[in-house]
């Protein structure tokens, strides 16, 4: 393929390639799949549903991740989500990837090791959508939405580092999309952006060594500006609102909290490998190239780097599988600077984990028509008429329950009390009173959940009525004139 064509072709070949792999695998919001909403997916758009109908972000409908992925969550929710045989949200989570993937092929333009740039295209897609297929689980997940920043930056960090040693003063404007990418992920979930602080930190103490003391001011200078570029308006956002204390505490300081209580799992085997295995696979092809070449460049110390942190952030919280989604960019960006396919062990180290993932990928595909021929759940729903279901509780429950049967929470803890509710008691306490003073026409509690919540099982018994069990969850009625 010539250069021209491939600068035509390229580009609607990644949209196209984005679309269909979400199609398949993205199983939480593909039309493929139109009864499976997922976990933590179905709980963001339940967010985003209830930010577009009016309640407020952290004071009306809370979690402690960054608002930006709920007002993604609240623009992909503008089509109706009730049906999700159609959600925009994929049509946003295909622009998302495809921007992942595009700075990821730019990338791969900065070296010639792979010959041809066709070649070199269909090795990055490759590379990527094999170890996003094992990682993304269901897809719509906070990781998912970071990656377009991660890559953005990781891309315009690798093309200051291979001009670095013509000019080492750093462009302000790469500082400043820096910026703006870190502030992106820090409004999303900041632990996500471990990968630019590290290749900022490096470039900082290169301007140190090479004592550009200028241009190191003027790019911290515009790194801020970035960063207020996205948080600005977001403050202001939240204080037109009067909820600005609330989103600080959910999403920073709660999460100081939430973070505390993590801790590191220890996986061997398969599912240690399904983690690791890209963060070893990147370092021993960068100490390959090391030993090969017997000196660093600062791209080699720059990766290192990033691999490092980036590890270093990902071993004490490693419990789900959906957080090592970050180090894609990182890893295709490893392959791309790196893989050399005239040296043979880094191409057999590479080979082989591409079998052990597309191994662990056929699993998934297995699957695949099972989670297609879901049905609908809860089926009693259908016959209670909608005034009843817009003031409802659910205890322990999925919260795909709100996106089933259209219930619509009065507490702002409508899910995940189990995970949040330890780490800050007072919430415990709110939920209990919302339950006691909004009087909810519908409760919803995951069956057997017995003695978890002695007041509000309680508050069951005296003032409502069990009607069902449907799909392992208890429907309650409140029985009217219980006051």
């Amino acid at each position: 393929m010539t250069g021209k064509y491939r600068k035509i072709l390229s580009p609607i070949l990644l949209l196209l390639l984005s679309g269909s792999f979400l199609f398949f695998f993205s199983t939480t919001t593909s039309p493929l799949y139109p009864n499976n909403y997922g976990v933590d997916s179905a709980f963001y758009r339940v967010i985003g549903n209830s930010i577009l109908h009016g309640k407020t972000l952290y004071a009306e409908i809370w979690d402690n991740k960054g608002p930006l992925l709920f007002f993604i969550q609240a623009a992909g929710a503008v089509t109706g989500t009730k049906n999700a045989a159609f959600c925009m949200i994929f049509l946003l989570q295909t622009l998302s990837i495809y921007i992942t993937l595009f700075f990821m092929y730019k990338a791969s333009e900065l070296t010639d090791t792979y010959g041809s740039g066709f070649f070199r295209f269909l090795l990055i897609i490759f590379a990527a959508f094999t170890a996003l297929c094992i990682t993304m689980e269901g897809g719509n997940l906070c990781e998912e939405w970071s990656l377009p920043f991660i890559s953005c930056s990781m891309y315009l960090l690798a093309l200051y580092a291979y001009r670095a040693g013509s000019d080492s003063r750093h462009p302000v404007k790469y500082a400043f999309i820096h910026g703006i990418c870190f502030a992106a992920i820090a409004f999303i979930r900041i632990n996500n952006a471990v990968s630019i602080c590290a290749g900022i930190l490096v470039i900082g103490i290169f301007l140190i060594l090479k004592k550009q003391w200028k241009n190191l001011l003027v790019n911290a200078a515009f790194g801020i500006l970035g960063i207020l570029t996205v948080t600005i308006p977001i403050l202001v956002y939240f204080y037109a609102k009067g909820a600005l204390q609330e989103m600080v505490y959910g999403v920073f300081l709660y999460n100081l909290k939430y973070v505390g209580d993590r801790s590191h799992k220890a996986f061997a085997g398969t599912e240690f490998l399904i983690r690791y295995l890209p963060i070893i696979l990147s370092f021993l092809l960068i100490v390959l190239h090391l030993v090969i070449k017997r000196s660093a460049r600062l791209i080699d110390i720059m990766m290192l780097a990033i691999v490092s942190v980036s590890a270093a952030m990902l071993w004490p919280s490693n419990e789900y599988l959906h957080y090592f989604t970050v180090m894609v960019p990182v890893f295709i960006l490893i392959l791309v600077l790196y893989l050399d396919f005239r040296n043979i062990p880094g191409l057999l180290l590479v080979l082989a984990a591409a079998v052990f993932f597309i191994r662990q990928d056929m699993t998934i595909v297995s699957r695949l028509p099972e989670i297609r021929a879901l049905q609908p759940k809860y089926p009693i729903t259908a016959r209670i008429p909608e005034e009843e279901k817009k003031v409802s509780m659910s205890v322990w429950t999925s919260p795909d329950v709100y996106l089933n049967t259209g219930f619509e929470p009065c507490t702002r803890f409508c899910a995940y009390q189990f995970i949040h509710f330890p780490v800050d008691p007072e919430m415990l306490e709110e939920y209990l009173n919302d339950l006691k003073t909004k009087q909810p026409m519908w409760v919803m509690v995951l069956s057997g959940y017995e003695g978890i919540y002695p007041e509000a099982e309680e508050i069951l018994k005296r003032d409502y009525e069990f009607v069902s069990t449907e799909d392992n969850v208890d429907f309650f009625r409140r029985i009217i004139g219980n006051e």
